[in-house]
């Protein structure tokens, strides 16, 4: 049963990031890393924000937790796509942008997170 929240969560979570992909290709130039930037910023916030507010009522180890952190954030969120964007940059010669990635991915995603978690005191 477990793993139908899991199911379910990521279901949702896959579906939101490529909403968001979309609506920033359609809608702003931002090139085509941005969408994986901002998701994961964005996860890390949530994961954040579910973290402190799940560990806060008890229901750290809940159907919960599974549904929202490991299910939606995990569909949500993305490394390995990080990993082909951060190729591609490389691969055309991209330099700055492969510097500030990667930089701008791991800082303003751990801030993001700990915002949420902050946010839940």
């Amino acid at each position: 049963m477990t793993f139908l929240y899991v199911a379910l969560g990521g279901g949702i979570g896959a579906v939101a990031r490529y909403c968001v992909s979309l609506l920033l290709a359609q809608h702003t130039n931002a090139p085509s890393w941005g969408s994986t930037l901002l998701v994961n910023i964005v996860g890390s916030l949530l994961i954040g924000l579910f973290y402190g507010y799940l560990q806060r009522h008890g229901l750290g180890n809940s159907l919960w937790s599974l549904l929202l952190i490991t299910g939606f954030c995990g569909g949500f969120t993305t490394f390995s796509t990080f990993s082909l964007d951060l190729f591609r940059v490389l691969s055309e010669g991209q330099y700055l942008t492969a510097f500030l990635y990667p930089l701008l991915s791991v800082v303003l995603s751990f801030a993001a997170l700990t915002l949420g978690l902050l946010a839940t005191k």
